[in-house]
């Protein structure tokens, strides 16, 4: 699974991919590639290691960092529900910095290394 990064076009208030990456792209371009002032939904598959077996879910994010306009982060909350019906069995993620992302996956701020998240981190909004 590639993860996928959609945007609303504002002018025509339609949602559309913005970019995509491919599935052995790394955690640090996947943050990368989230901008710094603009909204996106992402889709995302976190692969880690819990009790030794490699695991993933797949995440719905909602990106929509400080820095970006306040009608836009509007127009994507009151979006996101009808975004999220077509990303079925995702967990839902809220989210306006990286680092609230990474705790969310249990990733040490400091590294990339995986803590097996407690199943009730994994709850869905």
């Amino acid at each position: 699974l590639v993860s996928f990064r959609y945007g609303i076009d504002v002018k025509s208030k339609l949602v559309k991919v913005f970019d995509k990456g491919d599935h052995a792209e790394s955690f640090d371009n996947f943050i990368n590639s989230l901008p710094p002032a603009q909204c996106r939904y992402v889709v995302y598959d976190h692969e880690f290691m819990k009790d030794g077996r490699k695991q993933d879910k797949l995440l719905f994010i909602t990106w929509c960092p400080r820095s970006a306009d306040t009608n836009t982060k509007m127009l994507y909350a009151t979006e996101r529900p009808r975004v999220a019906e077509w990303i079925v069995g995702a967990f839902q993620v809220n989210a306006d910095s990286v680092g609230e992302i990474k705790d969310y996956l249990g990733l040490d701020a400091g590294s990339d290394e995986d803590i097996a998240p407690d199943d009730d981190a994994w709850l869905s909004d």
